[in-house]
């Protein structure tokens, strides 16, 4: 088990919006609940856009542009795939990325347009907003 401070959490959003400013200007970001509430909320404050949803209130209507969508972990990526098929199904014009903070490539064949941490298998991530219970 791997403690993950805040202090460590901080840094690493900095560092990850570092990445995608310099390669991408999202018009829509898609937090991936949970985790990735609050890694989205802190790298939402590098970037212009108003159109800040999680995956559980995309809207029905889709919106189109450029979607970053954000997770703190990729690891077997099943629940990133399952918002992709969700807020990409529709008939809309999108590029997307995804971003996340820690990244398992021995489990996911899908692998992140930005992170900061590869990990291995054996690493269980504990976040500073999940409890040790």
């Amino acid at each position: 088990m791997v403690n993950y401070s805040l202090e460590e959490f901080h840094r690493d959003c900095l560092i990850l919006s570092a990445q995608i400013v310099d390669d991408f200007q999202p018009t829509c970001i898609v937090m991936l609940v949970r985790g990735g509430v609050s890694v989205g909320a802190w790298i939402s404050q590098s970037f212009e856009t108003k159109l800040i949803y999680t995956s559980a209130c995309f809207p029905s209507g889709g919106v189109s542009g450029k979607i970053l969508f954000v997770s703190d972990i990729c690891r077997s990526a099943e629940t990133i795939r399952k918002v992709f098929n969700n807020t990409l199904s529709r008939e809309i014009l999108v590029t997307y990325k995804l971003a996340c903070i820690h990244y398992s490539p021995t489990e996911s064949d899908l692998v992140p347009d930005f992170y900061v941490r590869k990990i291995s298998s054996d690493d269980w991530i504990v976040y500073p907003w999940e409890s040790t219970r």
